[in-house]
């Protein structure tokens, strides 16, 4: 029999080895091929390591692409890894991993970044999202970095975008994780101000 195919005792034929197996001139069966390595055709007579991007485990069959979430970047895998936090990995048979954007994050075994809430940020390759600190918010999803709330409004610690000061208080810096209250003799009649009116003759507050 000649490479590729097999027989056994009293054979009118030689069979031919199936995919993920291969045989030698003369072989009296086929021989199965290694984890990460297959024939990837009927009638081989070797085996050949799987390309990056797939894989395969003990036995028979072929080489498999890896799925959505894993990768191999080498040749010979026997099984794919998993996208690393702060990766993604979007289609079958990958070789590689992609890194998550400023302003997106991840987890392990990734198929997609997601993006950072209002009142949080991250940097290229972050596996999570940080929180902007009081006074400061990224007021839009997405963001790369927090900016200082502006006067008239302001945040206190944890997620959520910067915040119209109510009535009677103001701020008149940036910055601020509160209000201040309108002083004597003063008085704020609208949200958002970045500062307060001094009462009129006659009035008082």
């Amino acid at each position: 029999c000649s490479a590729g195919t097999y027989s056994s005792t009293a054979a009118s034929y030689c069979k031919i080895c199936g995919i993920g197996s291969y045989s030698a001139e003369g072989d009296s069966e086929c021989k199965l091929c290694d984890a990460g390595s297959s024939s990837n055709a009927r009638g081989a007579s070797e085996c050949e390591l799987c390309p990056a991007g797939t894989y395969k485990g003990a036995g028979a069959g072929p080489c498999i692409d890896c799925p959505v979430a894993t990768y191999t970047d080498e040749e010979g895998r026997s099984e794919c890894k998993l996208a690393e936090p702060g990766t993604y990995v979007n289609n079958t048979g990958s070789s590689e991993s992609t890194t998550c954007s400023a302003g997106t994050y991840s987890s392990t075994a990734a198929s997609y970044c997601k993006i950072c809430g209002i009142g949080s940020y991250s940097a290229e390759g972050d596996s999570e999202c940080k929180l902007c600190d009081a006074g400061s918010s990224s007021n839009a999803r997405g963001a790369s970095e927090c900016e200082l709330c502006p006067a008239g409004t302001y945040k206190g610690a944890g997620a959520g975008p910067c915040i119209d000061c109510p009535v009677a208080t103001y701020t008149d810096e940036e910055g601020r994780s509160e209000c201040k209250l309108a002083e004597p003799g003063t008085y704020v009649n609208n949200t958002g101000s970045s500062e307060s009116t001094t009462c009129s003759a006659g009035t008082y507050s």
